[in-house]
């Protein structure tokens, strides 16, 4: 599945059980009742499968490997979380290309507001800098956003008042956990080379 980094809603986690290795999180998500079972939705960019829904609300399945690079076993009652359903092949791709696969998780270092935008600043692993170019793509929570500057492990990202109001970002603070998945073809030009 893939999907683009546009956010269509904002979603409340109702439960989160553990159910041995894997979660079961059931999220509600006001104005959506056209659910199909099996369908992939992006939650926080986590990429996975409707299982159950009634009105609106659905339940998916967390696997130990995504809870192992994701920040969604961090979720309590009332959390909200970035909804993304899975893109058409009639629709305009308006972010990027984001596949809901999440390679790690960053912290927040800081949200500074700047009249009606803002910069995000996150800082991440080092070993994936090799991923991360100044103007390039990244998918932060499942959100589309631009590399405004980069530097020694962390990046900045110029927010506008859409972003900010139409994602979880506003309620980021310093120390957040927040997942980032890595633009795919900088992911396979990095694979080809060193197969080269």
């Amino acid at each position: 599945m893939l999907f683009t980094g546009l956010i269509h809603k904002i979603g409340r986690v109702e439960t989160l059980i553990r159910k041995g290795v894997s979660y079961e999180l059931t999220v509600g998500i006001p104005d959506v009742f056209d659910w199909e079972k099996g369908e992939s939705v992006a939650i926080n960019g986590v990429c996975t499968t409707v299982e159950w829904f009634e009105k609106s609300k659905i339940r998916v399945i967390l696997t130990d490997e995504t809870i192992a690079r994701s920040n969604l076993d961090r979720l309590v009652r009332n959390s909200k979380v970035n909804i993304e359903r899975s893109l058409r092949l009639d629709s305009r791709l308006g972010g990027h290309i984001v596949q809901g696969h999440v390679d790690c998780v960053g912290k927040v270092k800081w949200l500074k507001v700047k009249g009606d935008t803002a910069e995000l600043a996150v800082s991440f692993q080092q070993n994936y800098a090799k991923f991360i170019v100044e103007k390039g793509s990244i998918a932060l929570d499942g959100v589309s956003l631009t590399i405004s500057k980069l530097n020694s492990g962390f990046f900045c990202c110029a927010l506008i008042p859409e972003t900010i109001k139409s994602t979880i970002i506003s309620n980021y603070k310093p120390g957040t956990s927040v997942n980032l998945e890595f633009d795919i073809i900088a992911k396979y030009i990095k694979r080809m080379l060193k197969n080269k």
